[in-house]
């Protein structure tokens, strides 16, 4: 994999084995962390559908299968990776990247543009997880602030 960090992709890895697999045991013929890595690194490069990423892994199969840890001769149908990823944790997805982009980060120095989508997937504190508090461009819906972005954002 050229131009890749192979160290920030190995604990980007890692960091994704905090996600537990949702599947029922029986008729599993995917690793679900395979299938992890596979969508993972498939958004990475650019395919922005699962039927895309099954696609990209037919096309990159003898590449990718072992370094992704499949075990089948032959990739997962976008079926199987649709069915899989449906019962991902949001919760521990979410922190299983923010821990890993936080270590990878730690020690560079940074800056960031922050825009109206950002704001639009943003919550406020003022009542964490709720749907109706995402916060847009004329301040937090739930708190009402009047600010661009409410400040207790998290």
């Amino acid at each position: 994999m050229g131009g890749v960090d192979m160290e920030a992709a190995e604990s980007l890895f890692q960091c994704l084995g905090q996600v537990a697999d949702p599947r029922k045991p029986g008729g599993v013929h995917h690793p679900f962390q395979a299938i992890l890595r596979l969508t993972m690194l498939g958004s990475a490069c650019g395919q922005t559908t699962l039927t895309h990423i099954a696609l990209f892994a037919r096309m990159h199969w003898t590449t990718l299968k072992e370094p992704l840890d499949f075990v089948r001769d032959h990739p997962s149908h976008v079926t199987t990776i649709s069915h899989t990823l449906a019962g991902v944790s949001y919760e521990q997805l979410q922190c299983a990247l923010t821990g890993w982009v936080a270590r990878v980060v730690s020690d560079q120095e940074m800056s960031a543009s922050v825009d109206g989508k950002w704001a639009k997937q943003s919550t406020c504190t003022c009542s964490p997880g709720s749907v109706s508090n995402r916060i847009v461009a004329s301040g937090c819906l739930r708190c009402r602030r009047g600010r661009t972005y409410c400040t207790t954002v998290e």
